[in-house]
């Protein structure tokens, strides 16, 4: 199964992802072990190498596409596919060029986040086996722009005539200094769709200046909660700098003669879920302000892994009580999920609250405080 939808997947022709200083068919890609693949040798070495994957690699490799797709969910898959189908684009690339962040959010891990180094070296000393278990042992806070110029020849040659899509995450890139001289890079900017995922606790000059010069830009806004849930969730996050810059990223681009896209990327927490109410309200207000309105489906992506941030594991009858109170006119599919794939177990339960207690007390915080908190702690 996972091989066949690897082989028909266009992440196997038609995209690469650059992480950790290597490369992958893409974001959610399981590859461990060695050697990993190095992009320093181009993008026609990488995608050969992607041809000779064995049907056993593909099948650890391909795990998580088939566990969404399996619960109604959206997949890496499915977006590349939809993408890339017609031919309007001929290439994706997906840059994770460095962990550095401003915000140590609860879902995250060192791989994306540099603040959540110390952390996760105190839960361990805690004896808190995190169940991500995916931290790399190469975690750059830098870009490699070795890496970065071998893509870029790349690049450059293929939108002399054809459309290609970049997307460009972090860490925070807004926070990374090498950011502001990767838009100088572009030959073509005529015909390179550019996706940016941003926490939005900065908003520099620069970056509206750029992404004013490119056909088409996408501007992904990054939240699982409002006010308080958001400032838990994002740990050093301010509600009132993401709200404040939220709202002149969509005052300055309404002059932008570009395409430009402004989309939230909810994802439901099981630390915010008694504030999912006003997540939904709160994009609806994006909506007025320009942002492109959050779809059914994005609105019922949720935080898989790791486990303590899945809002499928909370209790069912808590999760009913929520659910129940939940009206918006997208939420069929959130409310489907959250009540049809409910996996609910004590143990799990316990290394959830686990983790509660110990990043509570690393950052000096009480989830308990918290909407979700005040009112799940009544069904434990």
């Amino acid at each position: 199964m996972s091989a066949q939808i690897f082989h028909n997947c266009k992440a196997k022709t038609n995209a690469l992802e650059l992480s950790f200083l290597r490369a992958r068919p893409c974001c959610l890609f399981r590859t461990p072990g060695r050697p990993q693949i190095n992009p320093k040798l181009g993008v026609d070495h990488v995608l050969e190498s992607f041809k000779h994957y064995t049907d056993e690699k593909v099948e650890k490799g391909c795990i998580k596409c088939i566990k969404q797709e399996n619960n109604g969910v959206r997949s890496k898959r499915n977006y590349l596919d939809t993408l890339l189908k017609d031919g309007e684009y001929d290439f994706y690339y997906d840059f994770q060029l460095s962990n550095l962040c401003n915000l140590a959010c609860k879902m995250c891990s060192p791989n994306f986040s540099s603040r959540l180094v110390k952390p996760f070296e105190f839960y361990k000393q805690k004896g808190y086996d995190d169940d991500n278990g995916m931290v790399s042992p190469i975690l750059p806070n830098k870009w490699d722009w070795e890496i970065v110029d071998k893509i870029f020849e790349d690049i450059n040659k293929r939108t002399k005539d054809k459309k290609i899509v970049i997307e460009l995450k972090g860490g925070e890139p807004t926070m990374q200094p090498e950011f502001k001289d990767f838009f100088d890079k572009f030959e073509n900017v005529q015909n390179v769709r550019l996706d940016i995922i941003t926490n939005l606790q900065r908003l520099p000059d620069y970056f509206l200046e750029n992404i004013s010069k490119f056909e088409e830009i996408n501007v992904g806004v990054s939240l699982e909660g409002t006010e308080e849930t958001y400032e838990y969730v994002r740990t050093l996050g301010d509600w009132k700098t993401f709200k404040s810059n939220l709202e002149t990223l969509a005052k300055e681009t309404r002059s932008f003669t570009n395409k430009i896209g402004l989309h939230f990327h909810p994802k439901i927490i099981s630390y915010g879920l008694s504030n999912v109410q006003d997540l939904l309200d709160f994009m609806d207000y994006g909506e007025s302000l320009g942002f492109i309105g959050a779809g059914d489906t994005s609105i019922a992506e949720i935080i898989w892994t790791p486990h303590h941030s899945c809002p499928l594991y909370l209790p069912k009858d808590y999760v009913e009580t929520v659910v129940s109170r939940i009206s918006h006119k997208r939420d069929g599919k959130l409310k489907k999920l959250l009540l049809g794939s409910n996996s609910y177990t004590e143990k799990q339960m316990q290394n959830t609250l686990k983790f509660i207690e110990l990043t509570d007390e690393f950052n000096k915080k009480d989830f308990w405080q918290t909407p979700t908190g005040k009112e799940l702690k009544n069904y434990l």
